[in-house]
């Protein structure tokens, strides 16, 4: 993050110098109008226009860093919210069939979103499902297609929610491109607004635009996720209700007593929460393309992401 910081400082500086060169060619275009007598650009409410923007082009790294540290705020208290009860690590003690040797729990480790979320999806039950459970089932010959079911299960539901948290992942990512580019750019963005023309003028409305949705991006996101979390809690409450035992199932023992109807529950509630976590980043990305830059953000992610894989 320094080095982030100092990248973008650095950056900034650079381009606040050439739009400062771009205010004094101003002055020096007014002066000259008011001296020929061009009253269309040698007004000298213009000259009040140039002073104010030349002020604000100084300020206006620290003005775009309050706009996002306002939205980083507001955005940080939805997430303390919805990582209540999270503590990092989350044990859970798979089934074992009768017979077979006792284990110590299995632990998963997790915190933040991620974790909240594996523990809403029930993901530590496959995580957590033993390995001599498994070769146990696989020990005899009616049992071992059972053994190679469940771990082509537990790879989809693992992979289904890494990409579904990797979709997030990159979302947020773009945003935080985005933010560094429209910080770097604030010097210019701020002085294009003294340009008179059909093509310069719009680009400091768009930037603000963008500005501004990008800040409003990360509240919206993790409201959306904080909803989504108290829905699942919710849900999983239902669910354990209409458990016979009023038990909590468990994913991972569903290789072990696939007919209990309390592990079926559990699976049941790994669907509808999956479902609820990708409904809420759908929704966020839906928010994002009306965002001026952040397709370019998501394609120059892709690019950088491409290029350090080869």
């Amino acid at each position: 993050l320094g080095l982030i910081k100092d990248g973008i400082d650095t950056g900034w500086t650079a381009l606040r110098d050439i739009a400062n060169i771009l205010i004094i060619g101003m002055f020096v275009f007014i002066a000259i109008n008011i001296i020929l007598g061009v009253k269309e650009f040698g007004d000298k409410k213009r000259v009040a226009h140039v002073l104010i923007v030349a002020v604000l082009i100084n300020f206006s790294l620290l003005f775009t860093k309050v706009i996002v540290d306002a939205s980083n705020f507001t955005a940080y208290q939805f997430y303390n919210q919805m990582i209540k009860g999270i503590n990092g690590n989350v044990n859970q003690t798979a089934t074992v069939i009768e017979g077979t040797e006792s284990q110590k729990p299995a632990t998963l480790t997790g915190s933040g979103v991620s974790g909240k979320f594996m523990k809403l999806l029930g993901g530590e039950g496959i995580a957590g499902n033993n390995d001599i459970t498994i070769r146990k089932i696989a020990g005899t010959n009616k049992s071992a297609l059972i053994a190679l079911g469940y771990g082509l299960l537990s790879f989809v539901f693992l992979t289904t929610v890494a990409i579904v948290l990797l979709y997030g992942t990159f979302l947020i990512l773009s945003r935080a491109v985005l933010i560094i580019f429209l910080m770097l750019t604030s010097a210019v963005a701020f002085a294009t607004w003294l340009i008179h023309s059909q093509h310069v003028r719009p680009m400091f409305s768009q930037w603000w635009e963008s500005l501004l949705k990008t800040a409003f991006f990360a509240p919206i996101l993790m409201s959306l996720l904080w909803i989504t979390v108290i829905v699942a809690e919710s849900l999983g409450e239902a669910l354990k209700k209409m458990a016979p035992d009023g038990g909590v199932g468990i994913l991972g023992a569903l290789a072990a007593e696939p007919a209990n109807e309390t592990h079926i529950l559990a699976l049941l509630n790994f669907v509808f929460v999956l479902g609820l976590l990708y409904a809420a980043f759908a929704t966020a990305s839906a928010f994002s393309k009306i965002i001026p830059g952040f397709r370019s953000a998501q394609t120059g992610l892709r690019t950088g992401v491409g290029v350090a894989a080869l």
